[in-house]
């Protein structure tokens, strides 16, 4: 016996279709609706608890995925999503455990440790592509984070 997906169609937004009618390509709106059913699919195998609070916390966490590089806020993520920032910041608590900042934060700086293994980018060049404007506010905020600063991680001090 199969078990019953307990997901109402209220998980098919109008925004969906609204960002469908405005795609200029039939490409952009292959990709649109690609990205959008696998976001389904995902929250379907991940049934845990089949609503529309870890639907919405997945896509969020796959904006900041994708753009942790740019300059990404709550709003931003919230007016992504059509729900009010202060509902999606004690949805993502609640969900992860950390809060937005931390959570993008965690991600940025999982890339910066990978660009300074990986790559002969100089310091500054990975606190820009990873979102950071000053070069001294990331070094902060990484040798918070791991313990010691951008130039020991990749010398591996």
């Amino acid at each position: 016996m199969t078990d019953k997906v307990s997901m109402e169609i209220s998980h098919f937004p109008l925004e969906l279709w609204e960002k469908a009618e405005q795609c200029p390509s039939v490409e952009d709106l292959k990709q649109l609706l690609n990205r959008h059913l696998h976001e389904f699919i995902e929250t379907v195998a991940n049934q845990q608890q089949p609503n529309l609070l870890n639907f919405n916390i997945n896509k969020a966490k796959r904006i900041i995925d994708e753009k942790y590089g740019e300059p990404i806020t709550l709003q931003s993520v919230a007016d992504e999503l059509s729900i009010h920032p202060v509902w999606l910041s004690r949805l993502f608590k609640k969900e992860t455990g950390q809060n937005f900042l931390d959570y993008l934060t965690e991600i940025r700086i999982e890339q910066a440790k990978v660009m300074l293994r990986d790559t002969s980018l100089k310091i500054y060049e990975i606190a820009l592509r990873i979102g950071y404007q000053e070069i001294q506010y990331f070094g902060k905020i990484f040798k918070k984070r791991t313990g010691i600063t951008p130039k020991e991680y990749r010398y591996g001090k």
